[in-house]
C-alpha cells in the first residue's frame, strides 16, 4: 500500500500506510483506513518539509532546528495502529523502524539557526538539495547523507546562492544534474549540481515591491518552468533542450523519436520569459478557467 509522511509541529514525522488502490476501488483512502506504522524522531523543532525519493525507499525531512535528516526503512516490527474510529479495514500493516542520518552538524542548543526551508531529490536520487532562510543551498549524497558541495553565485557578493531567504527548490525531471532554486530576492537560479555553479539566473519582471518568489516548479517534460510571487503573479519561462545537443540528436528529439536522457546538458542561453499572468487574466469574460469556480 501507499505510504504517507506528515511533518508536524511536535518535531516528528508520522508515517502512515493505506490499502493498495485495488482494495479501495481506486478511491482516495478514507482516514479510517490509514495505519500509523512509524513515528520518526530526531528533530528538535517543527518539521517544515518532507520529500520522498523517486524510488520511494527513502525520505528527507527538514526542520526549523536548521537541520535535515535522511531516513531509510530498517525493519518491520509489531502491528501498526489504525487512525480513526470506523471498523477496522481488511488490510493491516506491521509497524516500521526507520533509521536516520543527519545532514551536516546540528547546532548547539543555544545557537540561533536558520529555518530549513525546502528539500528535494535529484531526478536520479543520487543527490539531496536543501535550502534555508540564510540564503544558502547545499547538496548532499542521496545514499549516505555526506555533504557534497554548496551552491554559490559570485553575483551575490558573499558567494551565497541568493541575497535573501530561499524557500523554493525543484529538481529538473530529466536532467539529474540540474536544479532550480528561487528566493525572496526576486531571482531564480538554475544550478549545475556537479559543479555547484549557476547555469542561468532568471529575474522576475519588477512591477512593484511584491516580487518575492514563493513557489516554482518545472513542467513534467522539463521544457518550461513557472514561478509565483507575493504580488499574486505567475511567470512562465521556456527552456529549450535541443540547442545544447548535437544537430542529429536535436533532429530526433524534434521528430519525437528520441527520449531526452539525464546526460543531456541544459541550454543556458535559450531561456526567455513566455508570459506573466495575474488573477484578473484568469477570471475575465469568456475564459474557461476561473479559480473561484474551480
Amino acid at each position: 500500500g501507499a505510504r504517507f509522511a506528515i511533518g508536524t509541529t511536535d518535531c516528528v514525522v508520522h508515517m502512515y500506510r493505506a490499502p493498495p488502490p485495488q482494495q479501495r476501488g481506486g478511491r482516495a483512502p478514507p482516514p479510517s483506513s490509514l495505519h500509523l506504522v512509524a513515528t520518526l524522531r530526531g528533530h528538535k523543532h517543527d518539521v517544515t518539509s518532507v520529500a520522498w525519493s523517486h524510488q520511494g525507499d527513502a525520505l528527507v525531512s527538514g526542520s526549523k532546528d536548521g537541520t535535515a535528516r535522511l531516513w531509510r526503512l530498517k525493519s518491520l516490527v509489531e502491528a501498526g495502529h489504525v487512525l480513526g474510529t470506523a471498523a477496522s479495514p481488511a488490510v493491516t500493516f506491521p509497524g516500521e523502524r526507520w533509521g536516520s542520518t543527519g545532514l551536516g552538524v546540528p547546532p548547539g542548543d543555544d545557537t540561533a539557526v536558520p529555518v530549513l526551508g525546502a528539500v528535494v531529490w535529484s531526478s536520479d536520487d543520487a543527490r539531496v538539495v536543501t535550502s534555508s532562510s540564510d540564503s544558502r543551498v547545499r547538496v548532499w549524497s542521496g545514499r549516505t547523507g555526506a555533504p557534497l558541495l554548496e551552491l554559490r553565485d559570485a553575483a551575490t557578493g558573499d558567494g551565497s546562492a541568493h541575497a535573501r531567504e530561499v524557500y523554493v527548490l525543484d529538481a529538473h525531471p530529466l536532467l539529474a544534474h540540474v536544479c532550480l532554486s528561487a528566493s525572496y530576492d526576486g531571482t531564480a537560479v538554475l544550478w549545475d549540481l556537479r559543479t555547484g555553479t549557476p547555469i542561468r539566473t532568471l529575474k522576475q519582471p519588477v512591477v512593484d515591491d511584491d516580487n518575492e518568489i514563493v513557489d516554482g516548479r518545472w513542467s513534467g517534460d522539463g521544457e518550461s518552468l513557472v514561478l509565483t510571487d507575493t504580488g499574486g503573479r505567475l511567470s512562465v519561462w521556456g527552456a529549450s533542450l535541443s540547442a545544447a545537443m548535437p544537430s542529429d540528436v536535436a533532429d530526433q528529439v524534434e521528430a519525437g523519436s528520441l527520449t531526452v536522457a539525464g546526460a543531456t546538458p541544459l541550454a543556458a542561453s535559450s531561456l526567455a520569459p513566455l508570459q506573466q499572468f495575474t488573477r484578473a487574466d484568469l477570471t475575465g469574460p469568456g475564459l474557461a478557467f476561473a479559480p473561484e469556480a474551480a
